[in-house]
């Protein structure tokens, strides 16, 4: 090792790097090949990477991000009094979050808390409506009026949370903010400030609402449409139907994935982590489950991250073999550039040679000359596959994942193009050699030629028989 680093501090070694410039031929037709070689090994895991992330979107962002995750539905305890029927919702949401808490890109639950139908009565006049309490509701109506703060009126107290009315039924009640109405739920009357009006979400919503597409829509072609929702403020539902005597009613729990970091390698994990949250949910032995009691759950309904994995599958399966042979064509182009080298160096290469140096010595010299171009090519070839991709992939984000992956195919690559080139160099240096002794070097067909050609010749034909994908 001593030898080694003695040799190297040189200056025929230790100036090697910076004779590349000398011969701007060479050094460009090193760096292009390395540039192709970087383009075709990063872009191939980028592609395939965007393709599945394209993939989930459809699903979470275009699609019902609430059928992606967690979904459990249990029948809740109402009121204080001690669980009967199924779990109170406090403890329910405390139980979930503690097993959802450690799962990555996992948004917090959205809570809805089921009231029937019910009647609504003010001055004389009633509508039927359903009964629906869920977290942040508020973010995704048309607010139309809304109690001011510290506005009171009719027996509303200042700030108080209560209901709010569509705008249709507030029309054909003639109520507003600030009224109080009754709402009537199984014979017993209890009464509710109005919070606020909100445009009827028959009639348009956003994705928010996807989940309870039925409590908006007719569940078959032609049916009637359902009665209008009457939304309430959080904690408000469970206590007006304690109060109306009702022992228990449905709520569901739904922990929606978060988009903007949903990739494949996340969802991967975390559909996993989730789908063993539905066991122990549906486990009335395990500890959660024994909270919950019983009821349905589940994750991914949709089987989006199959479906991803699917397309990016399919993605490898064209990118691959075109990515590989694209890989070969560069490293024919360095092994050319390696053999221009010893042209070019051909007297260096004796001179060095008379003096002892050996094929080794002198294959390393070669490949620090030829380093610095093959790294800076190497370099815009990744970055040149990262703007690719954003500019014409499904899904212009670039998972970290992806690029690492597409670092580490390049820097394969790499490393095998140089131990090609070091046995290039080395055998061209040992027929150099045997010329400067007197005798005329021998022409010979190297052993690695073929191969290469084969692998090039196989990389066209891939690009032939896909290039309609």
């Amino acid at each position: 090792m001593a030898r080694w680093l003695r040799m190297l501090w040189l200056p025929p070694w230790r100036r090697a790097p910076l004779r590349a410039w000398r011969s701007p031929s060479l050094f460009l037709g090193v760096a292009v090949a390395a540039f192709v070689l970087g383009v075709a090994g990063a872009s191939r895991p980028m592609f395939a990477a965007s393709t599945a992330r394209a993939s989930l979107s459809r699903d979470v962002e275009t699609g019902c991000r609430f059928d992606v995750g967690l979904r459990v539905r249990r029948s809740v305890t109402v009121g204080a009094g001690e669980a009967v029927f199924g779990p109170r919702l406090d403890e329910g949401t405390r139980a979930l979050d503690a097993a959802v808490r450690p799962i990555e890109s996992i948004d917090p639950a959205v809570v809805t808390v089921f009231g029937d139908t019910a009647d609504v009565a003010f001055g004389g006049e009633d509508e039927e409506v359903q009964l629906i309490e869920r977290t942040g509701f508020r973010r995704h109506v048309d607010v139309l009026q809304e109690r001011a703060a510290g506005a009171a009126g009719d027996g509303a107290e200042p700030g108080e949370p209560g209901v709010w009315l569509t705008d249709t039924v507030a029309e054909r009640l003639g109520a507003g903010p600030g009224d109080e109405v009754d709402v009537v739920v199984g014979g017993a009357a209890v009464p509710v400030p109005v919070s606020g009006v909100y445009r009827d979400l028959r009639g348009g919503r956003d994705r928010h609402w996807c989940s309870l597409r039925y409590s908006f829509e007719p569940r078959t072609t032609g049916g009637s449409p359902p009665a209008p929702v009457a939304l309430f403020d959080d904690g408000t539902l469970l206590p007006l139907l304690a109060e109306a005597g009702v022992a228990n009613t449905p709520a569901t729990w739904e922990y929606p994935p978060h988009a903007s970091t949903w990739d494949l390698p996340t969802a991967e994990r975390a559909t996993a982590a989730l789908e063993r949250t539905v066991d122990a949910a549906n486990n009335s032995t395990s500890e959660l489950g024994s909270v919950l009691g019983f009821g349905q759950a589940g994750a991914d309904v949709p089987r989006s991250v199959h479906k991803a994995q699917r397309t990016a599958a399919s993605v490898e399966s064209v990118a691959g073999p075109v990515a590989l042979g694209t890989i070969g064509v560069a490293v024919v182009m360095l092994l050319a550039a390696a053999r221009s080298w010893l042209t070019r160096r051909s007297q260096d290469v004796t001179v060095l040679t008379l003096r002892g140096a050996g094929p080794a010595a002198l294959a390393l010299k070669g490949i620090a000359e030829l380093l610095p171009a093959l790294l800076l090519g190497a370099v815009l070839g990744v970055a040149s596959a990262v703007a690719v991709v954003r500019v014409i992939g499904p899904d212009p984000r670039i998972d970290r994942e992806a690029l690492v992956d597409g670092v580490i195919v390049v820097a394969v690559a790499l490393v095998a193009a140089l131990v090609a080139l070091a046995v290039v160099v080395g055998a061209g240096v040992r027929r150099v050699g045997v010329g400067a002794g007197g005798a005329a070097p021998r022409r010979s067909l190297p052993l690695w030629e073929p191969a290469v050609l084969a692998l090039a010749g196989a990389a066209y034909y891939e690009l032939h028989t896909r290039r309609t994908l």
